[in-house]
């Protein structure tokens, strides 16, 4: 997410579906400055807000107004009720 947000860069070149390395005395530095762990927050928030909006658009869920999903009571046929 990261890498992808342009806030961390990764040694070498690796190609994109391989895994990442990074310099730990990069990483150090970069934790303690608060300008960079806002952004990495902000980036990482960001991410999940708009993976998490695709996987609702797939699905077909639409909210209810409430910030919450309709959900619609199945009926076990077997039973009675």
């Amino acid at each position: 997410m990261l890498v992808g947000a342009g806030l961390l860069i990764p040694l070498g070149r690796p190609p994109r579906n391989r895994p990442k390395f990074f310099a730990t005395e990069t990483l150090e530095q970069l934790r303690r400055d608060e300008k960079w762990v806002a952004h990495a927050s902000d980036a990482i928030m960001n991410y999940w807000k708009q993976r998490n909006a695709r996987k609702k658009t797939v699905s077909g869920l639409r909210p209810n107004g409430k910030g919450k999903h309709r959900r619609v009571p199945v009926l076990d046929p077997v039973s009675p009720p």
